[in-house]
């Protein structure tokens, strides 16, 4: 038996500080990569630029399982919103995912 659910709690934003953490963490590390000529860090760019790609390739992995967990669940009308949050968010917007899938699914 499914619990009812009502349609606006289909999707929950984390608390800011999560975005201020998620997005500040990422594009510092952009800065660092990509944008600073500082001669302290050039020896560290190349590993700088490769934890960048995996950091981007981690994030888009996981709003892929966002998509495909949200599609099989009750929450499959939000499952877009789930996807974009997951992929700036990542790991923090897919915790709260896998609470409401868990708690709405079938017992």
């Amino acid at each position: 038996m499914k619990n009812a659910l009502p349609s606006d709690s289909y999707f929950q934003t984390p608390p800011p500080w999560w975005y201020v953490f998620a997005l500040g963490g990422v594009s510092t590390l952009a800065i660092f990569a990509f944008m600073a000529p500082l001669s302290v860090l050039l020896p560290y760019q190349k590993i700088l630029k490769s934890l960048f790609l995996l950091v981007g390739l981690i994030h888009l992995l996981e709003a892929i399982y966002a998509y495909w967990l949200a599609s099989k669940s009750p929450l499959k009308s939000k499952r877009w919103q789930w996807t974009c949050q997951t992929l700036f968010l990542g790991i923090y917007s897919l915790i709260l995912l896998k609470r409401l899938v868990k708690k709405y699914a079938t017992t």
